[in-house]
């Protein structure tokens, strides 16, 4: 779901630039230092679900563009209804804000903030 996605925000957020992405299990969110998590639910009534949480790191050392990113991404997850998610070969039918904010600064001084969003979709 993670290549399906990056290709979504290509044609979805054209000036994003993904520098990549790891598949790791198990993996808690971070700690988050400087904003309170959003909660949202959206859903459309289905069975035969997958459950998969992805977890976002925005980079920037430009911390306004930083923080504009984090709630550019953050803005579409909350007001975007399943069903209008067009993420190519995924029928997503609910989506989760999980967590998300400011965590910390990178070794090379770039602002990092973090977004984890849960998906379920139909198998």
């Amino acid at each position: 779901m993670i290549e399906d996605l990056v290709a979504h925000f290509k044609t979805t957020f054209p000036t994003l630039k993904a520098l990549g992405f790891i598949k790791q299990t198990g993996l808690d969110a971070m700690v988050v230092i400087n904003e309170a998590p959003t909660f949202q639910n959206k859903q459309v009534q289905t069975q035969s679900r997958v459950r998969e949480s992805i977890g976002f790191l925005i980079y920037d050392k430009n911390t306004i563009q930083c923080k504009r990113t984090y709630d550019l991404l953050r803005n579409y997850f909350l007001l975007t209804n399943p069903s209008e998610l067009n993420i190519q070969n995924q029928k997503v039918v609910a989506t989760d804000v999980a967590s998300g904010g400011q965590v910390d600064y990178d070794d090379d001084g770039r602002l990092i903030y973090q977004l984890t969003i849960l998906f379920e979709k139909e198998m």
